[in-house]
């Protein structure tokens, strides 16, 4: 059995601080020397399990209606999970975050791409097959595969995947991880293990543990590995729903990598601004590893933007008020990491990886906190991995296992995959339009290309929408 994350942290402390929202030292504090507001205190405590037990325990199945899947047809066990408030959370969660700056109709939640995943493994369990014998064809049912437990674990896996993701979604997991090195597969491993999610898992006969082991890809359990791989791996059901549930809402089509709708730069300089506030927030606050831990899996997107409003440093308020009145950094300058000098690709790699290394960049840009953000955008486009996936690939004489990359049908993706792999990774300035010039003219000197920009000041209107 693996060692939880959280197996020495103080639990009761950590859940209390998600329950309340109160700040840790005051809880301390307040509990040491019984002061007034303990009476505060523990009445938030009382309203949440008051509240909490006025959920009903689900006895028979429902159907939820999904606008990208149609009916979903979920168990009791299902909706238990689906009505506990970790789940609900999600429901203020949005998938993509301010996108809906750009994209209005974006604004589908976590919680339908949670049920959207749990569909496609219902799915998988009734339609997919594997083949047991590649001599002769034969091929079997993953229902036969995976036995009664393990198709209840898939489910909640799916249903459980995303249950940890901080309010604007991926927005500002670098600024979280960079601040508490927690990723949101760490906080749901929190939750999954430390809050009403475990009791409702292990009421249901479900081993908490497993879903967590299985998240992390640190069970040797091979049928457990697989259902890891179905959740995560270059053409896993994640990925199928939220490609097509974040096209079908934003309007985009619908392709293998939809860089329009993910690389916007409007998209990217919302998400930036949301990140990087949010980062120096927790350090104005100089937030502890269990507030982050409370925090981040209590707030929606409005509780985040709320707390971004409060802040008593000017840029931080400033970048919330430009994500509410819409008016965003412009883009001023734009280039492909392919034609910088290698040293200065090496610096810019040390970046991506380095919010602090960055920060100091963007003050070499202006010396004015706040006022220039740069934008490393340099995803994994899974070429390499989708390469390797094994395909059947047979004829009258039985089946032959071949990458896909050697089929004919896999040779396009991977040509198309290519081209964005040298198109896609790139280095983005943002500032406010009246400091353009001279951020621009800092950028080309601080940071050579071996190729005179393509960059031209109508490529990006700095008054576009």
């Amino acid at each position: 059995m693996f060692e939880s994350l959280f197996d020495n942290d103080p639990l009761d402390l950590i859940n209390m601080i998600r329950i309340t929202g109160i700040r840790e030292h005051e809880i301390l504090t307040t509990e040491e020397l019984r002061e007034r507001r303990w009476d505060e205190i523990q009445g938030s405590i009382n309203e949440h399990t008051r509240m909490l037990r006025q959920t009903e325990r689900h006895t028979r199945q429902k159907a939820i209606q999904d606008p990208v899947h149609g009916a979903i047809i979920f168990d009791p066990w299902e909706l238990d999970l689906i009505s506990s408030w970790e789940m609900l959370r999600l429901r203020y969660v949005r998938q993509l975050g301010p996108a809906h700056l750009v994209y209005p109709g974006a604004t589908h939640s976590r919680f339908e791409h949670c049920l959207g995943t749990s569909f496609l493994a219902q799915k998988c369990i009734r339609v997919v097959t594997y083949c047991d014998d590649l001599d002769t064809a034969t091929f079997v049912s993953l229902s036969d595969l995976l036995d009664p437990y393990h198709q209840k674990l898939f489910r909640a896996v799916c249903l459980l995947h995303d249950v940890g993701h901080p309010p604007t979604s991926h927005t500002i997991e670098f600024a979280l991880e960079s601040y508490i090195g927690l990723s949101h597969i760490d906080l749901g491993e929190f939750l999954i293990l430390h809050s009403g999610v475990n009791d409702i898992l292990e009421r249901h006969n479900i081993e908490p543990r497993h879903i967590v082991d299985i998240l992390k890809r640190r069970t040797t359990d091979p049928i457990m590995s697989l259902i890891s791989d179905f959740i995560d791996s270059p053409l896993d059901i994640d990925k199928t729903d939220y490609l097509i549930r974040d096209a079908h809402f934003s309007g985009v089509q619908l392709g293998i990598f939809p860089a329009d709708l993910y690389f916007h730069h409007a998209v990217r300089v919302a998400e930036a601004l949301t990140s990087k506030a949010t980062y120096f927030r927790m350090k104005e606050d100089d937030l502890t590893r269990n507030e982050c831990i409370g925090l981040f899996t209590r707030m929606t997107d409005g509780d985040l933007y709320r707390w971004l409003e409060r802040s008593e440093t000017d840029f931080i308020r400033d970048y919330a008020a430009r994500i509410r009145y819409r008016h965003l950094f412009k883009v001023v300058t734009a280039r492909p990491i392919a034609l910088f000098e290698d040293e200065v690709r090496e610096r810019i790699s040390r970046m991506e990886h380095d919010i602090e290394r960055l920060i100091e960049a963007e003050l070499e840009l202006n010396e004015t906190p706040g006022t220039v953000i740069i934008d490393i955008v340099d995803p994994p486009l899974g070429a390499y991995f989708l390469s390797k996936i094994p395909v059947l690939a047979g004829g009258e004489t039985g089946f032959d296992m071949v990458q896909l990359s050697e089929t004919e049908e896999g040779k396009p993706l991977m040509q198309l995959l290519k081209q964005q792999q040298k198109s896609i990774p790139s280095v983005r300035v943002y500032s406010d339009p009246s400091i353009a010039n001279n951020v621009r003219k800092r950028f080309e000197k601080l940071f050579p290309s071996s190729e005179k920009p393509s960059y031209r000041e109508d490529d990006y209107d700095l008054t576009e929408y």
